[in-house]
């Protein structure tokens, strides 16, 4: 990395361009090669289908129409049809024309093209002869599909086309070869052709390239050796003329305006300087009048320290008799909140002495009933009892009638007379004793219905007291409530007296920071004095 800033601006930009040339130059050479050898090879291949179609021509409809039968072809045919098929081949420059048929799982000769060579010496295709198959023949006749393959067999290396059709029913290959030495050959040309084109391609672009960087140097040189000479003598109104609108002559114009826009700066600082030294005079004088009112500051916030510190004890007096009284209040509201369960536990007691009395009342009500009920019926025994006497009576008169045959039945008669009127006497008495009996039921009832009502009343009457208690219970909260809130905004009054008590001494030290500042500032001042006059010994130095 180091060696590549040592080398020179023109070499560099040769570089550069060589190196984009030899890039362009490969890529273009490697895609023509590949584009020629592709047509090339498909041309090879033209050649190869073109003259493999013409065989069954070349053989004749007598020999199709024969040749698969063993025997039916002879010698003198097969030599026949091997210099036709060798003729027509040498025409497209094909080595070899061949025709071949799978019998019983393998693939044998039905016509071989030879030159007078293989004639001669007999090593050409006989009929029916088997010949070994290639990868390409083996999918050519599996697929029913025209291949071209590359192989190597005892005849030689080779590159070849197969080509199904269907003869007579059967179905053969078309086959034609041709040296693969001859395609190596013609993609050796391709490839000589290719690299020479290149690498005069690049010996031009070199050439160019090289023009082309010392034109881009020599005018990046005259504008260094512009600026060289203008910066040791300190030159800013003599600018660059530069030729022509390209990359270089716009560096130039930038150049320019930017030596434009220095030499305003440096007018401006030289004029700012000067300003600055007047400032510094007023800042020096400002920062004396400052430290003054510091220091009056300073004694004037120490008063109102003290006066804060007073109020302080006060609002701590202050909260100490608003805490006591607050314990006061809590005492009050607990005994107040006894008060109001104790009454309404008596409540609770009233309402439930009320339910029981006015259902004991009710029960006495019931029970009237019951007894005027018995009444009712002691009525009719009593109607029952004066119907039996009645019937003693005439019993006892139909007895007499009887005489003595009636005897027995009057003595029965009298009993039940007997019967009847004790019945009479009884029911008498228990009719005295039931009404006695209901009117004690009745005033029982009265007086258990007047006490429900009494306690109905005092029950009313501790609800309210229950009530009034609760509404004193809630004022004596709020109370609290709001002593609780003036406890809090004593709190507060105290952090912000606390607050201002320390902002206070922080603008104490403030007030003492400035003043050691304003000092300071005073100081910095004389030394920015001493540097404007610096800087504009400084400025003088350059010619705008």
């Amino acid at each position: 990395m180091k060696l590549l800033h040592d080398i020179s601006l023109r070499t560099k930009l040769a570089c550069l361009f060589l190196l984009l040339n030899i890039v362009t130059v490969l890529a273009f050479s490697t895609h023509t090669y590949l584009r020629s050898s592709e047509q090339a090879m498909a041309l090879i291949d033209t050649r190869l289908n073109a003259s493999a179609r013409a065989v069954p021509a070349l053989l004749g409809d007598q020999f199709l129409a024969s040749m698969f039968s063993p025997g039916s072809i002879s010698q003198a045919q097969m030599v026949s049809n091997a210099r036709k098929l060798d003729a027509y081949a040498k025409q497209f420059n094909v080595v070899y024309l061949y025709l071949l048929w799978q019998k019983d799982g393998k693939i044998v000769y039905l016509a071989d093209g030879a030159g007078e060579k293989e004639l001669k010496e007999n090593s050409f295709g006989h009929h029916l002869e088997e010949y070994e198959p290639s990868e390409g023949l083996k999918r050519s006749f599996q697929q029913h599909s025209i291949e071209f393959d590359e192989y190597t067999d005892k005849y030689g290396t080779f590159r070849s086309v197969f080509i199904p059709q269907t003869i007579g029913g059967q179905q053969v290959v078309i086959a034609a070869d041709i040296l693969l030495s001859d395609a190596l050959a013609s993609r050796q040309r391709v490839l000589e052709e290719t690299l020479f084109i290149g690498g005069l391609s690049l010996l031009l672009g070199t050439l160019i390239a090289w023009w082309l960087s010392g034109l881009v140097s020599r005018a990046i040189l005259r504008i260094s050796s512009h600026i060289a000479l203008h910066a040791e003598e300190c030159q800013l109104n003599a600018p660059l003329h530069p030729q022509g609108r390209d990359e270089i002559a716009q560096i130039a114009h930038s150049f320019n305006l930017l030596c434009q826009r220095f030499r305003d700066t440096l007018l401006d600082v030289a004029s700012h300087a000067r300003d600055t030294f007047h400032s510094a005079e007023n800042v020096r004088q400002n920062a004396h009048d400052t430290q003054s009112s510091s220091s009056s500051s300073r004694e004037q916030l120490s008063q109102l320290a003290q006066r804060s510190e007073r109020i302080h004890g006060l609002a701590e007096n202050s909260r100490h008799t608003i805490d006591e009284v607050q314990q006061h209040l809590e005492a009050v509201q607990q005994q107040l909140q006894q008060s109001r369960s104790q009454v309404g536990v008596m409540a609770e007691d009233m309402q439930s002495h009320v339910a029981a009395n006015r259902e004991l009342a009710q029960r006495f009500d019931a029970l009237s009933s019951d007894v005027q009920h018995i009444t009712q019926i002691l009525q009719r025994i009593a109607g029952i009892s004066e119907q039996t006497n009645l019937l003693a009576l005439n019993a006892a008169i139909e007895a007499a009638r009887a005489g003595e045959a009636g005897r027995g039945f009057a003595v029965v008669a009298d009993e039940v007379r007997k019967l009847a009127g004790q019945t009479q006497n009884t029911l008498s008495e228990t009719d005295s004793f039931v009404a006695k009996l209901l009117n004690t039921i009745h005033d029982t009832a009265g007086i258990i219905t007047h006490q429900a009502d009494e306690a109905a009343t005092l029950s009313g009457t501790s609800t309210a007291m229950e009530q009034a208690l609760e509404q004193t219970r809630q004022v004596l909260a709020s109370l609290e409530s709001r002593f609780g809130q003036i406890v809090s905004e004593q709190q507060s009054i105290r952090n912000d007296l606390q607050q201002m008590h320390h902002g206070m001494q922080q603008l104490d030290q403030q007030s003492t920071q400035q003043g050691q500042t304003s000092q300071q500032l005073s100081d910095e001042a004389g030394s920015l004095e001493q540097t404007a006059r610096l800087l504009n010994l400084s400025l003088a130095r350059f010619k705008m």
